[in-house]
């Protein structure tokens, strides 16, 4: 046992919520609108210090849904929600953390719980003639009292942590898709999906400079653009083929930049083909490749590469219920696995061992029956699988 991170803490959360909703419902449009009050209490007590601390909150819980029905395939619908996050027992303990040094944490029984507002509106629409579809969503969410790192640089390059409240941090984010048939191309569709986000996030930085502490909000505006694009094929049932690409551009900015958090921007690129084809016997072939171009890594780091799998699968038993199939997964053993993050204070780049080129059998039997004929697999049948 370690006794200096040893701390004996106690946390009583107490919630008390009363609330209504009404609701009417009508044959173009319905809509509910509900608010509700919570009282709750928020007691810490230090065992080991011999300190205790106490709060009450009220909040109040608005919520309003509408749907308005334009036509059997077009409609429009707004959301708004608001809720509480209270904070963790980690969060609340005064207790220093020096087991990750030269970072040194320690928690802070003086925090306020977290309120957060969502707003969503949706536009559905789908042409069951022509076969086109729409489809726009525009979502917003801010929260007051965020729980966020106060981060206070010492000399000798240590970070002393400690969560805080912070307002200003909010999120917007907006995802338009659209498909169409080809009419050149019997059997043809094509598909695009744009994406933007804006989100803004912080936490709260002291410096010193000749003995003078300088405290500021920082905060990191982070902007996220993407499209996808898909073109497939389909012939009688038994060909499928579709090309992809995928662009998304990410750009971060921040109030107090330092090495770790330093003005950046890139662009992640990942183009893909895949095809399948059913013979008449239950015989199925099965192909897909992507190649994946993310952001500059440094050196002598490989940030490009391709994926390529491919299946044979032959389908048993009455009905079809049972599939017998074999895989081979990253044919030409490239795989990486990379991951950027931006936060308020630092940039991290993750890249983890995979595991590259391997085999698979596998056997999959459907057990769902609906009517007494089986149901086509992947439409909520239950299934059982072997490997």
């Amino acid at each position: 046992e370690n006794i200096g991170l040893t701390n004996h803490f106690e946390s009583l959360n107490e919630s008390n919520r009363f609330g209504t909703n009404y609701r009417v419902v009508n044959k173009k449009y319905n809509y509910q609108v509900g608010f509700a009050v919570q009282n709750t209490l928020l007691a810490n007590n230090n065992l080991t210090k011999g300190t205790e601390a106490a709060q009450r909150f009220t909040n109040l819980f608005p919520m309003f849904n509408f749907n308005y029905q334009f036509a059997r395939s077009r409609s429009l619908r707004f959301n708004y929600r608001g809720r509480t996050n209270q904070p963790s027992i980690t969060q609340l303990q005064d207790v220093e953390d020096s087991s990750s040094l030269p970072i040194i944490r320690n928690g802070n029984p003086g925090l306020g719980q977290e309120f957060s507002n969502n707003i969503m509106l949706t536009y559905n629409f789908f042409d069951m003639v022509k076969f086109r579809n729409l489809f726009a969503m525009v979502s917003f969410n801010n929260t007051y009292n965020r729980i966020v790192d106060h981060v206070t640089y010492l000399p000798n390059g240590i970070q002393y942590i400690r969560p805080t409240n912070m307002n200003g941090t909010y999120n917007a984010t907006g995802s338009f898709n659209f498909g169409l048939p080809i009419k050149m191309m019997e059997g043809g569709n094509f598909n695009a999906t744009t994406r933007v986000t804006y989100a803004r996030t912080g936490n709260v930085i002291t410096t010193e400079d000749n003995g003078v502490k300088n405290t500021i909000n920082n905060y990191a505006k982070n902007l996220t653009l993407g499209e996808d694009l898909r073109l497939s094929y389909n012939y009688k049932e038994k060909l499928d083929l579709g090309v992809n690409a995928s662009i998304n551009y990410t750009a971060a900015k921040y109030t107090f930049r330092t090495q770790q958090n330093s003005n950046t921007s890139y662009f992640t690129q990942v183009y893909s083909a895949d095809a399948t084809y059913t013979f008449s016997k239950g015989l199925i072939l099965s192909t897909d490749f992507d190649y994946t171009i993310n952001p500059d890594q440094g050196q002598n780091i490989d940030r490009d590469f391709a994926m390529w799998n491919a299946s044979i699968a032959q389908q048993l038993l009455k009905n079809k219920r049972g599939e017998l199939k074999l895989s081979v997964f990253d044919i030409l053993s490239q795989n990486r696995s990379f991951n950027r993050t931006v936060e308020a204070n630092y940039i991290e780049d993750v890249r983890n061992t995979v595991l590259q080129r391997f085999f698979m059998l596998s056997f999959t039997y459907n057990l769902n029956r609906m009517g007494g004929k089986s149901m086509p697999a992947g439409r909520g049948s239950d299934r059982m699988m072997m490997r």
